[in-house]
């Protein structure tokens, strides 16, 4: 939605097809209030927009936007056009400009209640919820995961890094991309008065950050100083911010270690049925690598990793040498993967995360082990490993097995 010249003496805002909503009440959320406050400018009722902000900014004076909408109401009623803003204007107001058609253009959560982001192919059934964060958007959902797929729940306003997303080196003040896990809780008290109601820190840089040399630490979700209600826009130095009320309301969603958290440059959305056909087609070639593997067959099981395969030890020519060596002297082997994850991974071309438990016994060898894999598509089609990471593996104790053990 864009912030239009004003026309004659009255400006107006382009603002999402539901002209007619009722107002919200005072005990609905700020943000709601603001939309209805801009609807009825936009329906031409400046008198009730104005009661509306007013009272809005009465119970929540430090919300900036707010003041701003008030501003440009004013504009129009005395008669003095509002000259169009644009973010790359790089002031104070064309940033509250840009926050307030980022929170008009959002969708209508009815609208979405039967969509979920395409990035979420897969969640194991101990993942109750995960955060997916659309950085252009400013917006942060809520989604829960269940038999049917993740469904979502809520959404809020969230604000990213001064520089914008993509992050490649320590200091560049942009926000990272790619598939996180929130690693701890810091509380209010630990913490300068900048991160507000508290943070939730997350694994930055992962294993795929490191590969691809990214440096940096300290990427946060946290709250923001009590003299503002939000941040604008573009204004950390990489961080995802939020209100502090969105903060304390996190708190019972949030799964530490656990939940995973999606920072996507955009996120796109389809029905839950159509992101459930493309996970059975993806799941039925991750099974036939695991059958592949299973049956010994070294080089149909070799064909599902790509030419530029690498491991954090291995390119793939030795990697293909030692498979071919070891499954030579295995009598028979049972692979069985547990704990599924599937992503489409933020910032890349046709690129899947894919992470499992994987259960292995052979004649002479049981482990249990946590792998991520990284499949990319291929110019033919197909899905293939560019990328295997194993983050820890346990060896089984020896159970007499022999050949005539195979299960």
């Amino acid at each position: 939605m864009l912030l239009a010249a004003a026309a004659g003496a009255e400006a107006r805002l382009l603002t999402p097809p539901l002209l007619d909503a009722p107002v919200p009440p005072p005990s609905a959320a700020p943000e709601d209030r603001l939309i209805a406050a801009a609807q009825a400018f936009e329906r031409g009722q400046a008198r009730l927009a104005l009661d509306t902000v007013d009272a809005l900014i009465d119970d929540e004076p430090t919300f900036r936007v707010a003041h701003y909408l008030r501003g440009r109401i004013f504009g129009a009623l005395s008669g003095i056009p509002t000259p169009r803003l644009l973010p790359e204007h790089g002031d104070a107001l064309a940033a509250l400009a840009e926050e307030l058609e980022l929170r008009l253009a959002r969708n209508s959560l009815d609208e979405a209640r039967h969509m979920q982001p395409t990035a979420v192919l897969a969640l194991p059934d101990d993942v109750r919820y995960l955060l997916a964060v659309d950085l252009s958007a400013a917006r942060l959902y809520l989604l829960e995961n269940g038999p049917d797929g993740v469904r979502l729940i809520a959404d809020r306003y969230a604000a990213m890094g001064s520089a914008g997303f993509g992050k490649e080196r320590e200091g560049d003040l942009r926000t990272p991309l790619g598939i996180y896990r929130i690693t701890e809780w810091k509380d209010d008290a630990s913490l300068p008065e900048l991160y507000g109601h508290g943070a939730f820190p997350v694994d930055y840089p992962n294993d795929w950050d490191r590969h691809r040399r990214r440096t940096g630490y300290g990427i946060w979700l946290h709250g923001v100083p009590r003299d503002t209600y939000t941040r604008v826009p573009r204004s950390s130095e990489g961080c995802v911010t939020l209100s502090n009320d969105a903060m304390a309301w996190l708190h019972d969603y949030i799964d530490i270690g656990v939940t995973p958290v999606v920072l996507a440059d955009r996120l796109q959305w389809a029905t839950r049925e159509a992101v459930a056909s493309e996970r059975a087609r993806f799941k039925t070639r991750i099974d036939d690598w695991r059958d592949a593997w299973a049956q010994r067959d070294t080089e149909r099981y070799l064909s599902f990793y790509a030419d530029n395969f690498t491991t954090e030890h291995q390119a793939r020519p030795h990697f293909a040498a030692h498979k071919r060596a070891v499954n030579a002297g295995k009598a028979w082997i049972d692979v069985e993967l547990r704990d599924l994850t599937i992503f489409d991974y933020p910032g890349e071309d046709d690129l899947r995360l894919v992470s499992f438990v994987q259960d292995y016994r052979s004649d002479n060898y049981e482990s249990v082990s946590r792998k991520r894999q990284y499949w990319r598509l291929q110019a033919d089609g197909s899905w293939r490993i560019e990328r295997e990471v194993e983050l820890e593996e346990r060896e089984i104790e020896p159970t007499a097995l022999s050949a005539e053990a195979r299960p």
